[in-house]
């Protein structure tokens, strides 16, 4: 009985994120990863697809991960780049209302003119938290305007645990996310180019304005610079964005490409080692990589051409059958050791019993989806590969067979035949009677005479 109720007390705990899930990768024949951090996600950054996954929706704070939505807002809301990126920002007293000393800064002064660019470089590179109110005081009128938003951008993004307090990530009640909702949010950030040049850049030089001179920036982000640590570097790394709080540990969203790759890290509450002093987020992040270059592989799983299956074609004209081909093609990440021939089509059709023609090409008869222990690689629709005509003269006499059978046309034809049964029945006796009446009358009568 004790036995049953400790297992029931785990399970309770899991079901409430309070003890580890020790599944991590996302096929159990992978090989570990070194991860400690509080969560950790790898991701295709073409498909979303999890590599990957530790604790990914456990409630964090995500610390100057927040800029990755502030900056991406930004640019959404700017409009063209182009037209935009040289308007000139004035930074109001308004901006520093939560600043705290120990806090990140470009040492923006109250009264400073400065250009949108230069702004966001302050963002993501220095991660300046006056920064992130400059923007959002610039673009929505004031602050609590531009949280307002960007929550709800995160809603518009399926961030369903994510709530933001303020611009920048310093510790706020309330203020949380989810590793899941991070690599939501950074999969669409990286769609805009502006983003990720500037996310990718290691160093930067703001020019002169009006309160202080040029200043060089550095970026926070050890895997593309050597500027603060040598050890972390990772030439295949695209930025993207650090942060740190002591509540929140050590966190990295990054991006890295090789060999025809995209892969997105999201790492949080990470340590530093007591011992070594190494930050664990740029340890992780790069073992993470790693890990995903040298195990997965993109396999085109279905072509255009592949014959995935056929409908039957009731009244088809010389057809009985048509053949089913995608619509798209199936590209997917997928372990270098996985036996392709394991992957599943599972078909769902419109009409499973068959359909009547005519059937037209490339008309959409269902859907495949490729999966594989639990693991969907795609869902695509199914077309017909060519056209089946209907054959007109049996589908006529069926027609006629069918008009017939309908409940009242039966009943009416058996009506009808009762009339004309009564009808026949009736003229019949009428004209026995007349000529038994004509018979009957003086002089009409032709019996034959009796024989002697």
């Amino acid at each position: 009985m004790k036995t049953k109720r400790f297992f029931a007390l785990i399970c309770v705990l899991l079901a409430l994120g309070l003890v580890p899930r020790a599944r991590a990768n996302t096929y159990a024949d992978l090989p570990e990863v070194d991860v400690r951090a509080a969560s950790a996600l790898l991701l295709d950054a073409d498909t979303g697809e999890h590599l990957y996954e530790r604790e990914p929706e456990a409630l964090r704070e995500p610390a100057s991960l927040t800029k990755i939505m502030t900056c991406m807002l930004a640019l959404e809301m700017t409009g063209d780049w182009e037209t935009h990126k040289n308007d000139i920002v004035t930074v109001t007293q308004a901006a520093f209302f939560d600043m705290v000393p120990d806090g990140s800064t470009s040492g923006l002064k109250a009264g400073e003119e400065i250009r949108l660019e230069d702004l966001l470089y302050c963002v993501m590179l220095q991660s300046a938290n006056e920064g992130c109110n400059v923007l959002a005081i610039h673009l929505s009128g004031s602050v609590e305007a531009f949280v307002a938003r960007m929550n709800e951008r995160a809603a518009e993004l399926g961030c369903e645990k994510t709530v933001f307090k303020n611009t920048h990530g310093l510790p706020a009640a309330g203020h949380v996310t989810t590793a899941l909702d991070i690599s939501r949010i950074t999969l669409q950030a990286v769609k805009t180019p502006q983003f990720m040049q500037i996310a990718h850049t290691d160093s930067y030089t703001v020019p002169p304005t009006n309160k202080t001179e040029a200043r060089r920036l550095t970026t926070t982000n050890s895997l593309i610079s050597t500027s603060r640590y040598s050890e972390y570097i990772y030439p295949p790394a695209k930025g993207i964005k650090t942060g740190h709080t002591t509540a929140a540990g050590y966190c990295l969203v990054s991006m890295a490409e090789k060999d025809n790759l995209r892969l997105i890290s999201v790492v949080m509450g990470a340590v530093m080692e007591p011992d070594t002093q190494r930050q664990r987020h740029f340890v992780e992040t790069k073992l993470l990589f790693e890990w995903g270059f040298e195990n997965w592989v993109p396999r085109r799983l279905l072509t255009r051409t592949d014959i995935v299956g056929e409908l039957n074609v009731l009244l088809g004209a010389g057809k009985d059958a048509v053949t089913l081909v995608p619509e798209n093609e199936i590209t997917a990440l997928v372990p270098k050791s996985l036996d392709l021939a394991k992957i599943e089509r599972k078909i769902s059709l419109d009409n499973p019993e068959g359909r009547y023609a005519p059937i037209y090409k490339d008309e959409v008869l269902g859907t495949v989806t490729l999966q594989t222990e639990g693991h969907v690689y795609g869902v695509v629709r199914l077309l017909a590969s060519f056209t089946v005509e209907e054959d007109t003269a049996t589908k006529f006499m069926l027609d006629v067979r069918d008009w017939f059978s309908q409940p009242w046309i039966k009943w009416t034809l058996i009506g009808l035949g009762s009339l004309l049964v009564l009808y026949i029945t009736l003229t019949v006796a009428l004209n026995y009677r007349r000529r038994r009446e004509r018979t009957r009358r003086p002089g009409n009568y032709r019996g034959r005479k009796r024989r002697r």
